[in-house]
């Protein structure tokens, strides 16, 4: 039963709605955003999820090859030699699937369909494809089954024609028949599979004879498989279902706990909001409150009541922020699918997945962030005594008299904080943490901050006509107890986009000019790819003769990118061809340059790039393993170089070392430098007659590194928008506590009022004091963004991505800093200014 207490609360809650929305509102956003890039991680881990299930299924383990092809007589082979072993043959590509103006990246999987029993229900008459529909692969052999999904999004048919890209090349094929899956059919998501027969899969896709994995179903300890694996031949290896996939996925654990992380700035600033108006209330009820000690309530009671009151309105915000974040679940979604594109995967998520842990996560963020942020006030009211809660100054005296209190307990934040970033084992989640700690610390030097600054403002303003502008600056010093948070709020917000800013503006001032030292080629050629950042290895050798025979062109840099399963991860391995007078291009963490060149083309060494070493905690002088065709072989590390095309980084080997290593191999990229008197654009069009199986993508220095700026940019779209989300909380905090503190102060304007002081003056002196708190918000913020960006740069991107960065200053953000917070503090303060200064004085003055 609710207590007498707590329906004083709660009508207290609905006689000042305004008050209460904005503390409702603080939990939506914080919870809001916390949900929307959960349900985008959790919808493209999903949909990664299932892809991967369509080609794994039911295996336990799958043979696969260092050079991702396997001669298909090997299954012919283990399926005679091991009887008692389910096998079944997969091809599996990403492709991209054209259709008038429309682009869509699907799967495109070959299955044997009489041996597909045992592993995936693709194929089985009773799930997704109905036996007429088998008939008319194996009758046509150019034929395809395409998914529901993708027959929606493009409009293709049965007997339709269907045009669509793999490895370089443009192929086609007839739609036998459309069929839906069964995730399609629950509505979990949308799936674009193509689907034919291993054998129509072979001539559509030209890799005749060839196949991508063979799947197998068998105990992990059993004698057959323990005999099975020794008996592959050189270059081939049995790994365990899924690990390819979990490997992929690892990929990607940096960038999303990264995101995550950054959606908990929302939050926190919301605490400070939440913190805020809590306050507020509290205080403009302490009146209210001591009379009820007077006549018994308890403190605990009171402490209670507060605490029921808080849970109410964090539990309203928690809803409707759960909605909210669902809402925004779509966009967001499409961000985080677009950066997963742009540098780890192909993958299409056009279906938002809402998990229970989602829903979970963001209910229990809102009420624990409102229960952290009443638990200080509540507190206050049950230590006080009933004479201490009725005096106005007992509110005022611990924030405005006591500094040093504050100043020790910053210094013990910063402590914590310092000690927990220092710590070389911490995670992410972790390190976050201490940056909590820090912002803490910073937040508790407001008050001697703003006693100081109140102080020193004073004496430089003269007397005499000034005294409305004094008024207002002194006013910020007489009501710590709501303008310090407030404040404090506003500089947290605006510090938060200081850090984001600079870390952002140094990543891009050091990758533009890595890119200007490695962007030497005049011209580059690779295949049009799936995954924005990545260039498969699909052009011929034969294209460089041709290329070296056109005139104008001096020398050619090539490279070759393969994806290698080694011990559970994915592991890049370039090789790559450089012509001695472009070496000038890299730039090693340590060691002599030319004594690490000559090792590395005399074989006798390797190159792995900064993170690469980071993550694998190795060195110049240690030794990584390649496995190519023949084998593991272990390789000595020449040199660690700086490079920032991947957050996971890649060993590089000379090419004709790379080529002993795996064999045939084809080209993924070639940088072609040019004569000092040649036309890059009549070399553009020379290039463009190649005569070249695959299709070919032709760029200029320039276009190439303007499309690497541009991923660059894209990458960082989400957090750019939590920027937004931080400053707009924090105006929602600055003006909560203006209108509080404008509401409260209504019978001392009504006494300027009556003596003299103007409507005007009154708006004026209301204007000048929200400015004030803004610039001291901005003076504050500088200081503490500029920590958070040398946290986030030195401390969150090291131990993330290991990538070293250059710290730049940017000046012009710190004017940017000091606008936004006193143009957010004069805007937050307009309408309580134009209220109070509207309000009937013989009101105001009246006794209750």
């Amino acid at each position: 039963m609710i207590s007498l207490l707590d329906k004083s609360s709660v009508r207290y809650l609905l006689r000042h709605p305004w008050q209460s929305m904005l503390t409702v509102l603080g939990i939506i956003i914080g919870v809001a955003v916390i949900v929307a890039i959960d349900i985008a991680n959790t919808s493209s881990m999903k949909a990664f999820g299932i892809s991967m299930d369509n080609v794994t299924g039911k295996a336990t383990h799958s043979v696969s090859s260092s050079n991702g092809l396997i001669d298909d007589s090997l299954y012919f082979s283990l399926r005679a030699q091991y009887p008692d072993i389910s096998f079944a043959p997969v091809i599996e590509k990403n492709v991209a699937v054209e259709e008038d103006s429309s682009r869509v990246k699907a799967m495109f999987l070959g299955l044997d369909p009489f041996s597909e029993g045992p592993f995936r229900n693709l194929f089985d008459v009773s799930g997704a494809v109905r036996g007429n529909e088998i008939t008319a692969l194996l009758q046509n052999p150019m034929s395809v089954l395409i998914t529901k999904s993708l027959s929606d999004e493009l409009g293709i048919k049965a007997n339709d024609s269907l045009a669509f890209t793999s490895d370089g090349v443009k192929r086609k094929a007839l739609v036998a028949a459309v069929t839906e899956t069964e995730n399609e059919k629950k509505g979990n998501i949308k799936e674009y599979l193509i689907l034919t027969d291993i054998a129509n899969a072979q001539k559509i896709s030209g890799i005749y004879g060839k196949i991508s994995a063979i799947d197998l179903i068998a105990e992990s300890d059993s004698p057959a498989l323990l005999q099975l694996e020794k008996s592959l031949p050189a270059g081939t290896e049995i790994v365990n279902a899924g690990m390819r996939g979990d490997a992929t996925k690892s990929m990607t654990e940096a960038f999303e706990l990264n995101l995550t992380a950054m959606s908990l700035l929302a939050l926190i600033v919301g605490i400070f909001l939440i913190f805020n108006t809590i306050s507020f209330s509290v205080i403009r009820r302490k009146k209210n409150y001591g009379l009820s000690r007077v006549i018994g309530v308890t403190g605990k009671q009171l402490f209670g009541t507060i605490i029921f009151e808080s849970m109410l309105l964090a539990f309203t915000g928690s809803v409707i922020g759960i909605f909210a974040g669902i809402a925004a679940g779509r966009e967001v979604v499409n961000l985080v699918t677009a950066t997963l594109g742009d540098l780890y995967f192909a993958t299409s998520v056009k279906a938002v997945s809402i998990s229970s842990f989602t829903i979970i996560k963001g209910f229990s963020a809102g009420i624990f962030s409102a229960l952290i942020a009443a638990a200080i006030p509540a507190y206050g009211v049950y230590k006080d005594t009933p004479a201490a809660t009725l005096r106005r100054s007992s509110a005022e005296n611990p924030v405005r008299n006591r500094p040093a209190k504050f100043a020790v307990i910053s210094l013990l934040s910063s402590a914590a904080g310092a000690g927990i970033l220092l710590l070389p084992e911490s995670g992410i989640y972790l390190s976050y943490t201490g940056i909590l700690f820090i912002i803490i610390a910073f937040s508790f030097t407001t008050p001697f901050v703003l006693k100081y600054l109140v102080g020193g403002v004073l004496k430089i303003i003269p007397d005499g006509r000034h005294f409305v502008i004094k008024s207002a600056v002194s006013s910020v010093r007489a009501n710590m107890s709501r303008t310090v948070f407030a404040v404090a709020a506003l500089a947290v917000a605006v510090s938060a986009t200081i850090g984001v800013y600079t870390m952002i503006g140094s990543f891009r001032g050091t990758v533009v000019k890595w890119l200007e030292q490695t962007l030497q080629a005049d011209v580059f050629i690779s295949s049009p790819s799936l995954v924005a950042r990545k260039n498969d290895p699909v052009m011929p050798e034969s294209l460089l003769a041709q290329i070296e025979e056109i005139k104008g062109v001096n020398t050619l840099d090539f490279y070759s990118d393969l994806e290698v399963l080694q011990d559970g991860k994915i592991v890049h391995i370039i090789g790559a061809s450089i012509d001695p007078s472009n070496y000038r291009r890299f730039s090693f963490t340590s060691g002599n340059p030319d004594e690490i060149w000559r090792e590395y083309r005399d074989h006798k060494g390797v190159l792995v790039t900064e993170t690469f070493a980071y993550k694998n905690s190795i060195g110049r002088g240690d030794s990584v393993t390649i496995t190519g065709n023949s084998g593991p072989e272990r390789m000595k590390v020449s040199g660690v170089y700086y490079d920032y095309s991947s957050d996971n980084g890649h060993i590089a080997a000379d090419f004709a070392l790379f080529r002993k290593l795996f064999g045939d191999v084809r080209i993924s990229g070639i940088g072609v430098y040019l004569d000092k008197d040649a036309d890059a654009e009549i070399v553009k069009s020379e290039l463009n007659r190649l005569n070249s199986p695959v299709e070919l993508l032709i760029r200029s220095n320039n276009e190439l590194r303007n499309f690497s700026i541009d991923i660059f940019d894209r990458t960082f779209i989400v957090a750019r928008s939590l920027q937004i989300l931080s400053v707009l909380v924090a105006f929602i905090g600055i003006f909560s506590a203006l209108m509080s503190l404008q509401l409260e102060k209504g019978r001392e304007f009504a006494v300027m009022r009556s003596v003299g002081l103007t409507p005007g003056n009154l708006f004026y002196s209301v204007s000048v004091q929200t400015a004030f708190m803004g610039l001291a918000a901005g003076l504050l913020s500088v200081p503490l963004g500029n920590v958070l960006a040398y946290l986030l740069i030195n401390v969150i991107n090291k131990r993330s991505f290991g990538w070293s960065l250059q710290f730049e200053f940017s000046p012009e953000i710190i004017l940017q800093a000091l606008i936004v917070s006193v143009v957010s503090a004069v805007l937050a303060g307009i309408y309580p200014a134009y209220k109070m200064s509207r309000t009937n004085t013989a009101v105001l003055l009246r006794e209750e």
